[in-house]
């Protein structure tokens, strides 16, 4: 989701640091030779270990860029991808980030899921999701802990998409809804903006119909 804030023309943007993970695995993975398994399938991490056969120790490290926007503003934009990025990392992510905000920090979310059929804001204590909709992922983390932390009010901005984690599609309307909100945040104009922000969705094939064929 980072496109909806990276506008040169618009506000000044400037990195400021980077979100580091380092899982290491331990040589000599212990297992029961008569367990039947398969390693074989993405969202299996890690995906490219097979505990027989390796025993070698294996590192596994993701780096997400912090950038600041008009020096009052920070954006952390986790790239998630259900194939290479496991919840062990965006749960650990959540926890670590949100430990380290300032208490008085306002803190707005903006996520994705399939599970929902309309654009959603839901706060510490009003929260507009309906069973069976839910969220997943790392603004799921996030707002799991913070449901936990009533001290630390925040806002989420849950939008209707297509698709697994990493691989999102998102409706015209729905991208108009998100681009309105992001231009009131960032006080930009906003004709301007929604031009950019098309132009790098479309760029990066997460229009509806940018791509052919079906998800299994």
């Amino acid at each position: 989701m980072d496109s909806l804030f990276m506008v040169e023309p618009i506000v000044t943007v400037k990195k400021v640091g980077d979100i580091e993970c380092r899982l290491q695995l331990p040589k000599n993975i212990e297992t029961h030779p008569n367990t039947n398994h398969s390693w074989d399938f993405g969202e299996n991490f890690p995906n490219e270990v097979e505990p027989i056969e390796d025993t070698k120790a294996k590192v596994y490290e993701l780096k997400f860029p912090i950038y600041s926007i008009r020096e009052e503003i920070l954006l952390i934009s986790i790239d998630e991808n259900f194939l290479s990025v496991s919840p062990i990392f965006t749960n650990k992510i959540s926890e670590v980030l949100l430990g380290a905000l300032d208490t008085h920090a306002d803190i707005i979310m903006i996520g994705c899921s399939d599970r929902i059929p309309e654009l959603k804001v839901t706060k510490e204590n009003d929260c507009t999701l309906q069973p069976p909709e839910f969220i997943t992922g790392f603004v799921g983390a996030l707002m799991s802990i913070l449901v936990r932390n009533s001290d630390k009010p925040f806002n989420a901005i849950l939008a209707p998409s297509e698709g697994p984690q990493g691989f999102e599609k998102l409706s015209i309307s729905t991208m108009d809804s998100l681009i309105q909100f992001c231009s009131e945040i960032l006080s930009v104009d906003h004709k301007l903006y929604s031009t950019e922000v098309y132009r790098r969705w479309k760029r990066d094939g997460r229009a509806s119909g940018a791509q052919s064929g079906l998800y299994l």
